[in-house]
């Protein structure tokens, strides 16, 4: 268990929490005494290569095109028969990316297809 509050070893204030991007600790306002170390998410320590691609939808809407064809770098035409045609991989990208990538199109209403089974 990891105590909430915590006393200075070197003066006896109280420590305020440290929690900067990858690093995590406590530090001391009074006299500048710290302890740190850093903290990986376990997504961004995948080293899987994902495989992204999305479910065929007959009838796509407008947006739900766009968002394929900015996603991909492909035009318009294009990025509608990806749709209708669905299965076909876009992207293969770590952890990280893909949560980003699964959660923008599933905003858009399309149906990512992860290969292999992607946990985050």
């Amino acid at each position: 268990m990891i105590e909430e509050n915590f006393s200075c070893p070197k003066c006896g204030s109280q420590t305020e929490k440290i929690n900067e991007g990858r690093t995590v600790g406590t530090r001391c306002p009074q006299c500048g005494w710290s302890v740190v170390t850093t903290y990986t998410q376990p997504i961004d320590q995948d080293v899987e290569l994902y495989e992204v691609g999305i479910k065929k939808i007959d009838h796509p809407d407008k947006n739900q095109i766009k968002v394929i064809s900015n996603l991909s770098g492909i035009n318009f035409l294009q990025a509608r028969k990806k749709i209708k045609e669905g299965g076909s991989v876009l992207f293969n990208m770590n952890a990280r990316q893909t949560s980003s990538i699964k959660a923008m199109l599933i905003e858009a209403g399309l149906s990512p297809a992860i290969n292999p089974d992607f946990k985050w």
